[in-house]
């Protein structure tokens, strides 16, 4: 999506907002501070990814209880 091309279904009508006010504090993320996401949709599928702002926001996910990676 970060590309401008949705993963479903590869349109390029994705649009993004980072001046959106969406952040996340400890009820989706159990971190100390506050994590900020920048959205993007595409126009064509109505996909919706987010995006954390800065990549600091996470370095403790991988610790933090209930957090498991997949693969």
């Amino acid at each position: 999506m970060k590309n401008g091309q949705c993963p479903m279904c590869k349109s390029t009508e994705v649009y993004a907002n980072p001046t959106v006010n969406f952040r996340a504090s400890g009820h989706l993320v159990d971190l100390e501070d506050e994590t900020y996401f920048i959205p993007y949709v595409c126009m064509s599928c109505g996909f919706t990814a987010m995006y954390v702002e800065s990549m600091d926001d996470i370095k403790d996910l991988p610790e933090t209880e209930g957090w498991r990676k997949i693969s």
